[in-house]
């Protein structure tokens, strides 16, 4: 199962707290045995460069839903609500009927369809 890993970034350029964060969750999810897309990634970004040099918003929005639509699942980060964009992933998620693991148990409890998932990290 490949899961996308899905949360507020909101900088040109990664700082290391969102690195820390993002990684975080991948590490805990491979350990699981689970394939993970971190959109934070070196390789990610090696990809998105390659890709698409303009970066412009909607080029990196169409990268990115292509690889949630290889996914399995879209794991939310507690700060989803915080960005248009992991919004936009939620969205994406439940209408190709992808499964959404949640970070935070009050966001799992208000927002859960039925089949979400609460995912906790340790």
């Amino acid at each position: 199962m490949k899961v996308f890993i899905s949360g507020k970034i909101g900088e040109e350029v990664i700082s290391d707290p969102t690195r820390k964060k993002f990684d975080r969750v991948e590490r805990s999810l491979l350990s699981n045995g689970y394939e993970v897309e971190n959109p934070v990634s070196d390789s990610y970004q090696i990809a998105l460069n390659i890709s698409h040099k303009s970066k412009k918003p909607a080029e990196i929005i169409m990268f990115n839903l292509h690889l949630l639509s290889d996914c399995d699942a879209v794991y939310m980060l507690d700060d989803w609500d915080q960005s248009s964009f992991a919004n936009l992933m939620l969205d994406f998620a439940r209408i190709a009927g992808k499964e959404v693991w949640w970070q935070d148990y009050e966001d799992w409890k208000v927002f859960d369809n039925g089949s979400d998932r609460w995912v906790p990290m340790e």
